[in-house]
């Protein structure tokens, strides 16, 4: 078994108070924690794309390399397992660990972080039943980049997936997948344009029926890289992704988006609701960068 650093650099703060979820909205002094400095974990070696944990145990943590596989570790950073070797595709473009299920751990091949033509695409999207140890593919094999990955935090068999394509032109396969038979199966559920492709997803944390995407028009060209254009935009669905609405802002900036990925993010709040969002329970948070 390899136990050695070998992959990218990650930093991780040290010990900070934690604060009851009931008490997230007060301020803590910053005395408190202004003397905690960054310090590298490991492993080194290639860009970290992708990093998740177990809910529940901050002791084990999953991290996905751009051209590296997916590593482990069990004891807080000390140590990291190569736990993805095995497999055909080294890309990882999202990790994803089941909420009611923490042996259930999601693999998105594909480096997302797409700056450049010369980036690792993916054979799709891969599922470990232990915790990591043994990996089984799981389709979408013509995906090329999975940006993001959300399992439904009661049933593990729920997940979504944005697909953003292999970028080098037209592509039908591109948009939002979802599973509700722990990947034996998959429906597109949300589709611009063959030149859009899904960039970001996010769930409410109160309501997973409530999921908000980023969707990015994107062209890659030995000579150039398209970025943004009509398709790209935010979407939003109230019923776990059986249909959406278009919720981007009117009229769009130009170019939508502007850089090389959007980004989406939820957060509950009953005071602050952004016109986007009905429910009165969720703020969120759609932006280029």
């Amino acid at each position: 078994m390899r136990l050695l650093p070998a992959l990218t650099a990650v930093a991780v703060l040290g010990t900070i108070p934690l604060v009851p979820s009931q008490l997230q909205g007060q301020q803590l002094d910053p005395a408190r924690y202004a003397s905690l400095r960054f310090r590298h974990l490991g492993p080194e070696g290639n860009r970290a794309s992708a990093v998740t944990g177990e809910p529940g145990n901050p002791m084990v943590a999953y991290i996905g390399a751009a051209s590296g596989g997916v590593w482990k570790t069990a004891d807080g950073g000390v140590t990291w397992e190569p736990t993805f070797d095995d497999q055909p595709a080294q890309a990882i473009g999202a990790l994803a660990v089941a909420p009611s299920a923490p042996n259930v751990v999601w693999a998105g091949t594909g480096e997302t972080f797409i700056i450049r033509p010369p980036t690792s695409p993916g054979n799709g999207i891969y599922k470990s039943t232990d915790a990591g140890k043994t990996w089984h593919h799981r389709g979408l094999d013509a995906s090329g980049h999975i940006g993001r990955i959300v399992v439904h935090p009661r049933n593990p068999d729920v997940v979504y997936a944005c697909a953003l394509g292999h970028g080098y032109g037209p592509q039908e396969e591109r948009g939002v997948y979802r599973t509700a038979d722990g990947g034996a199966t998959w429906a597109r559920v949300l589709f611009v344009d063959p030149n859009t492709g899904c960039a970001d997803l996010s769930m409410d944390a109160t309501d997973p029926d409530v999921l908000v995407a980023g969707m990015w028009q994107l062209e890659i060209k030995p000579w150039n890289l398209n970025s943004g254009g009509p398709g790209s935009g935010v979407f939003l669905t109230r019923d776990g992704g059986t249909t959406w609405t278009d919720v981007t802002p009117s009229p769009r900036p130009k170019p939508w988006p502007a850089a090389r990925r959007g980004r989406c993010s939820s957060r509950s709040t009953s005071r602050r609701a952004k016109p986007t969002s009905s429910t009165g329970a969720t703020r969120w948070s759609c932006s280029p960068a």
